[in-house]
């Protein structure tokens, strides 16, 4: 049996991810961690711009993979998610019936209530740095970044709670490998119009 693992908002497979796939593993399950294209170790350019549909078919290619590897029971191949990356398996399992059962921690399903709870001091500068991003994209520059995190040192953050330094600080790549905080403004679209709840109906 196998999971397939990826991590949650502007986040790298070897930053938050290896606890839980060691946990598993120690309970004789297979465990396969991914980085979403454009991040960490993946290839993809421009960097750290967060495409949840693009995220979603990362994970699909990789599930396609697990089927075609002897080594794993493609009976038993589960859908791991946590916060901002539970929206993939929550989308998976109500796509594909094959899949033997979705994990999400910490789960945001629908990407346009999540950004309904950020308060409008936050929500206007991010909505006017994503609208210069994409429109800015369209004549091929490139992105204009915003930090995923504040960590103290950021007036302007996707993730602004109490709790987010002392959590963010927690999630950093065990293997120290480069990370940076931060994710392109035009990414916050992307989240907005992606409501995998909606649909969990069909699972």
């Amino acid at each position: 049996a196998v999971l397939v693992m990826g991590g949650g908002i502007g986040l790298v497979k070897s930053g938050g991810l290896p606890p839980f796939a060691e946990a598993f593993q120690a309970e004789g399950y297979a465990a396969l961690t991914l980085d979403y294209l454009s991040f960490g170790s993946s290839e993809g350019t421009p960097r750290n711009v967060l495409s949840l549909s693009q995220e979603l078919q990362d994970f699909r290619d990789v599930i396609t993979w697990v089927r075609g590897n002897p080594y794993f029971n493609n009976e038993k191949i589960v859908a791991w998610g946590s916060s901002l990356g539970a929206m993939h398996p929550t989308a998976l399992i109500a796509e594909d019936h094959g899949l033997a059962a979705a994990i999400v921690q910490c789960p945001a399903v629908d990407g346009l209530l999540a950004a309904l709870q950020v308060t409008l001091w936050r929500s206007l500068p991010l909505t006017f740095l994503a609208v210069f991003d994409t429109i800015g994209s369209w004549f091929g520059l490139g992105p204009i970044y915003v930090a995923t995190a504040n960590t103290g040192k950021h007036t302007l953050a996707f993730l602004s709670a109490p709790d987010v330094p002392g959590g963010w600080a927690r999630l950093m790549p065990e293997d120290h490998s480069p990370f940076l905080n931060q994710i392109s403004a035009r990414s916050l679209f992307s989240i907005l119009v992606h409501r995998p709840a909606l649909h969990t109906g069909r699972s």
